[in-house]
């Protein structure tokens, strides 16, 4: 097929500069006149604002000025927004026009849109027609008569060397145990449903729960209990006490992954046996902070884990015998990389966290498992196992620390449901803070800024003293405060960068209320002003990720935090979206639901906030459900009965 250089002169150079992306800097013009929807009002709208960010950096502690900042930020961008809205309903509406009145104008307009170059519009058409194409795609799958020679040559070859050398594959008879041999060693990482487990995915070798169980039993009855190890995951929706926990990961030293999907199928802890399995004694559970996983599982299965190696508290124990009185809890990722040179850990965790962060609240609670799932969910349940777990037992074991860290392992365990080792944690944080504290006024000079501490254990014992801390030592006060609102800086910066994109990163912000009691009354305001952007953000994720179906315990506790401040005045709200407004009234339900529970365990014991108290009032007055409302005044009449009219339990006043 023959063309004349001529016409595909332009072709060819705009092809090489699409694909090489030929840019020149020299040359390059300003992003104002690329875009064409960037106006004068909006280049001086930026350039005030640089004017701020400027003034801002040279006075990051001057919170008006900061203030006004992103006062600015927020206009500029609501700005843009509008301007790009306008100038693209604009073309949109101009293009409907063009295209039923005068087509040619609107290929142009298009084009031009595009970015498509005088010289490319203007080249000459080229007729081809389908002969030639036909003929050119044929001559690219054909082959060469010298490569059919060779081809010839080498069947041959194969032939005769089968003939003479081997047997045919398919007449080779397997046995059973070379079966059982493959199946053992293949690669890990696939998914059980219901009463069967999947192990690999490319070979659908399928076993019954019941039957793992007992032959990994059998392995660590006769081949050793002390080193049978296995890393344990669980995949929930806002792991912890309440959120649901819908996949169990088991991962063997020998490399197996195993997938229990506990949501659809909830025998698989006393039939399946995997109820004894994390009880115990025998079985090392190798697992990097294990705090939510126990808690799940203890309130919402009955499973109390036994022998459990916690990495990330062998960690901590073992940055505090190297001489850190407040070390800092790590990923599992960074747990790895310090203490073992293999461990891998999948990369793409974050990006699929996201989804099920702002996409999909209910991610893990879909069935049937996709493979993304299925990858996802089996993909580091192995990385801690044998290295990290090797390298971390060996140095307790070296230092005497194996009692201290079976005590903060049980401490981790038990403090979800043990208010006794709840307390006895936060006793032992809090002796040591106040240590720390005590020490800071003679280890720094007196004006030192809390920005110029480089010591993380001194940073976070300022941080995890209470402001409202009776007879603290002025300099500690002021450092307090200047760590708060580096705090409360920190998060503004991340809502103005984030902006729509934003996903919340604390399980609660309910700090952000304490704050709002500070004495400085630039933290008051400044607290509440970011607190309600950020449940507003967070309200505006709950429409896109969740939908009517979906259950009250999928929410996280931040989000019930946010529905918490909706404060609807009748069922029927019309000022709240229709979808949060349902979401409000279960949630509220449940928790009335909670409390008459706990009413009937300790009747004449039992005492409730005085605010609480006034919400159940408020029940009563029918500008809620009414199967809510029936509850609600149920219990209002008995705890007349067992207090006396209008008097709040735990209380001696009666309320208004």
């Amino acid at each position: 097929m023959t063309v004349t250089s001529d016409v595909y002169k332009h072709i060819i150079i705009k092809a090489a500069k699409m694909s090489l992306k030929f840019k020149s800097n020299k040359y390059k013009k300003k992003t104002i006149n690329k875009k064409k929807w960037y106006d004068q009002d909006l280049y001086n709208k930026k350039r005030e604002l640089n004017i701020k960010a400027k003034h801002m950096s040279e006075n990051p502690y001057n919170i008006n000025i900061r203030n006004n900042y992103f006062k600015h930020y927020r206009e500029f961008k609501k700005l843009k927004k509008n301007i790009r809205r306008k100038f693209k309903s604009k073309i949109v509406k101009q293009l409907d026009n063009l295209l039923t009145k005068n087509p040619k104008e609107y290929w142009n307009l298009v084009n031009k849109l595009k970015g498509e170059t005088e010289e490319a519009r203007d080249a000459p058409e080229i007729s081809i027609n389908n002969t030639t194409w036909t003929k050119y795609f044929q001559d690219l799958n054909s082959l060469s008569d010298t490569n059919k020679s060779k081809i010839n040559l080498l069947n041959n070859m194969l032939v005769d060397l089968e003939k003479e050398n081997m047997s045919n594959v398919l007449d080779y008879k397997v046995t059973n145990q070379e079966i059982f041999k493959a199946i053992t060693n293949l690669k890990p990482g696939k998914a059980c449903e219901e009463k069967k487990l999947v192990e690999s995915s490319s070979a659908a070798n399928i076993y019954s729960v019941q039957e793992i169980v007992s032959t990994q039993t059998v392995i660590v009855n006769h081949g050793g209990s002390c080193y049978w190890n296995k890393k344990m995951q669980g995949n929930c929706i806002n792991l912890g006490k309440d959120g649901p926990l819908t996949l169990l990961q088991i991962g063997t030293i020998d490399g197996h992954v195993f997938l229990f999907d506990v949501w659809t199928n909830k025998n698989l802890f006393q039939k399946g046996k995997l109820k004894d399995i994390l009880e115990s004694e025998k079985i090392i559970k190798v697992m990097h902070s294990c705090r939510g996983d126990s808690a799940a599982l203890y309130f919402q299965f009955e499973v109390l884990l036994e022998n459990v190696f916690d990495t990330q508290v062998a960690h901590l124990v073992m940055e505090e015998h190297k001489g850190r009185k407040l070390p800092r809890c790590i990923k599992l990722a960074d747990a790895c990389k310090q203490y073992s040179e293999n461990a891998v850990v999948s990369e793409e965790k974050d990006d699929i966290k996201e989804v099920f962060a702002k996409e999909d609240g209910c991610f893990w609670a879909n069935r049937p498992l996709t493979q993304e799932m299925i990858d996802y969910a089996s993909g580091d349940v192995t990385a801690l196992i044998p290295e990290v777990y090797e390298t971390q037992k060996k140095y307790l074991e070296e230092n005497d620390l194996l009692d201290t860290f079976q005590d903060r392992v049980y401490e981790e365990i038990t403090c979800a449901h043990d208010k006794k080792q709840s307390t006895k944690r936060y006793k032992r944080q809090h002796k040591v803070v106040k240590g720390i504290m005590k020490d800071i006024p003679n280890k720094y000079p007196s004006d030192v800024k809390f920005e110029d501490i480089t010591d993380e254990d001194d940073i976070t014992a300022i941080r995890k003293t209470k402001f409202n801390t009776k007879n603290l030592h002025p300099m500690l006060k002021r450092l307090n405060t200047e760590a708060i609102k580096n705090q409360l800086q920190h998060l503004d910066l991340q809502l103005a960068d984030e902006e729509n994109s934003f996903t919340p990163k604390s399980r609660s912000y309910a700090f952000l209320r304490t704050y709002q009691n500070h004495t400085d009354e630039d933290i008051q305001t400044e607290a509440k002003r970011i607190l309600d952007e950020i449940n507003e953000n967070i309200l505006d994720i709950m429409l896109q990720k969740y939908d009517p179906k979906t259950s009250p315990d999928m929410l996280a506790l931040n989000e019930k935090e946010a529905l918490n401040t909706l404060r609807p005045r009748e069922v029927r709200d019309r000022k709240i979206h229709p979808l949060l407004l349902k979401f409000y009234w279960q949630m509220k339900e449940e928790n009335l639901d909670s409390t008459i529970h706990v009413f009937r365990e300790k009747e004449s014991d039992y005492t409730i906030p005085e605010n609480f108290y006034k919400w159940l009032k408020f029940c009563c007055s029918g500008k809620v459900p009414e199967e809510m409302k029936s509850k609600a005044r149920r219990l209002m009449r008995n705890l007349d009965r067992t207090f006396g009219k209008g008097v709040v339990p735990g209380r001696q006043c009666t309320s208004d």
